[in-house]
């Protein structure tokens, strides 16, 4: 049951699709906003990511998200090892939270950075790997979003969603996500939701579904169909 379920987040998480960075300059920018900047307010956050990263030799990380006072990357550590970096700016000092080896490179991974007032928690796929204690409030920003950093941390690989929450989602929420991409539970506090059914490369935008207004520009970015267009039947 366990690896059906695995099967069932992987398909709905991609659902055909995904953008494509090729680990040189390939962004998303989306611009600073009142809504981005409130876990400066409610003291909490969340940021999750649906990615499918390769093993980089020429850079250091890959930085999925990055808008100050959260930053999120994946260490390339080595061709079969990875770290996890949860980095937050919390009372005008920067912490950096870095998750065990982990080995995830070429593969579909769920990863989550949650900030609840007291802890910085690192997720993957569902499970807690990494918790910290660092008490205090984020630091509040006009800085933009960008998904992948270039020319220092860009990313190489697949990514097919970024949401960001003002509150920090519990263990069992995350869970859900993760089985469950489609079905955002709280978009009251969901500030920020980047999925597949946003991509448009015709326009270069990825629009942002939370309803807040948040969208992204792609930059050289590409589409990348995942699987198989389904057969209609008439």
């Amino acid at each position: 049951m366990f690896e059906l379920k695995k099967i069932e987040a992987e398909w709905r998480a991609r659902m055909h699709k995904a953008l494509s960075f090729d680990g040189v300059d390939d962004y998303v920018g989306v611009s600073n906003s009142a809504s981005l900047d409130s876990p400066h307010t409610t003291g909490e956050m969340t940021v999750a990511i649906w990615a499918n990263l390769k093993y980089d030799s020429a850079h250091g990380h890959h930085k999925l998200v990055h808008r100050p006072p959260y930053r999120f990357y994946v260490q390339n550590v080595n061709v079969n090892n990875a770290r996890i970096l949860w980095q937050i700016n919390i009372d005008g000092s920067i912490y950096n939270v870095y998750s065990d080896m982990l080995q995830v490179w070429n593969e579909w991974h769920f990863y989550v950075g949650v900030f609840n007032g007291t802890d910085a928690i690192i997720f993957l796929d569902g499970v807690e790997v990494k918790r910290e204690p660092h008490p205090g409030t984020p630091d509040s920003s006009a800085e933009d979003l960008w998904v992948s950093y270039p020319p220092a941390y860009p990313c190489l690989g697949l990514i097919a969603h970024v949401s960001i929450y003002n509150r920090a989602l519990s263990e069992s929420e995350i869970k859900y996500l993760y089985h469950n991409p489609f079905d955002p539970i709280d978009p009251e506090h969901l500030v920020l939701w980047l999925n597949p059914a946003g991509i448009d490369v015709a326009n270069s935008k990825w629009w942002d579904l939370s309803g807040k207004g948040n969208h992204g520009t792609i930059y050289g970015a590409t589409e990348v169909k995942l699987v198989e267009e389904e057969v209609k039947v008439k």
